[in-house]
């Protein structure tokens, strides 16, 4: 099964945030060190430090139970000086959305939901058409999720939102959250507060997750 994702902002169709997902399942990787180094997510940069992105994850199942989350910056594996771009504070959010809204298909029937893989519906900027995107692969991976996004969470309660995290400026070891007992959800949300490091002066703040 596919699962979708979604950015605020990406730097390059090769950046894209399904490169950070890792399907244990499916896949003999036991420790975070046997990842590829070329599986990152990067925001485009910003001129501020002061700006936030946003990271979405559909879940494979409607009803999944979320236990922790593991969150990797990136240290920036071509450049001498080697910075990490890293973050400020991480807020991670849980929702349970209707399948069928998530989806973008009211007509799905209710016994289909399980199998079906999540999707979110956009507007395409040039076409004005509605389109459902199955996977980032679908879409246009370089262009901003930011409506994608306000338009799957508008009127939308988390079931958890965590306290504000702290993230050490220049670590790129892999930190934890973990989620109370009991949170079932479809669609996990990490806010990226704040930027911490340029790739060299002046050439813009990034966030990058690996």
């Amino acid at each position: 099964n596919r699962r979708v994702c979604a950015a605020s902002t990406t730097d390059h169709i090769n950046e894209h945030l399904e490169n950070v997902l890792v399907d244990f399942d499916f896949n003999d990787v036991d420790e975070e060190d046997d990842l590829s180094v070329g599986n990152w997510w990067s925001s485009q940069p910003t001129a501020s430090p002061d700006t936030t992105e946003t990271l979405v994850f559909a879940l494979k199942s409607p009803r999944t139970l979320v236990s922790r989350l593991h969150i990797k910056p990136l240290r920036d594996p071509y450049w001498q000086h080697q910075v990490v771009y890293t973050w400020k504070k991480t807020v991670v959010r849980a929702y349970r959305i209707l399948p069928e809204r998530l989806r973008g298909d009211p007509d799905l029937a209710p016994d289909l939901l399980d199998s079906q893989p999540p999707s979110f519906e956009y507007i395409e900027p040039s076409t004005k058409r509605k389109v459902t995107r199955a996977s980032v692969l679908d879409g246009i991976p370089a262009d901003p999720d930011q409506d994608t996004i306000d338009s799957v969470l508008e009127g939308q309660t988390p079931v958890y939102e965590s306290p504000q995290h702290e993230v050490e400026r220049d670590s790129d070891d892999a930190f934890v959250i973990v989620f109370p007992k009991g949170v079932v959800a479809n669609l996990v949300t990490i806010t990226l507060i704040g930027k911490n490091n340029e790739q060299r002066r002046g050439g813009g703040y990034y966030a990058c997750v690996r």
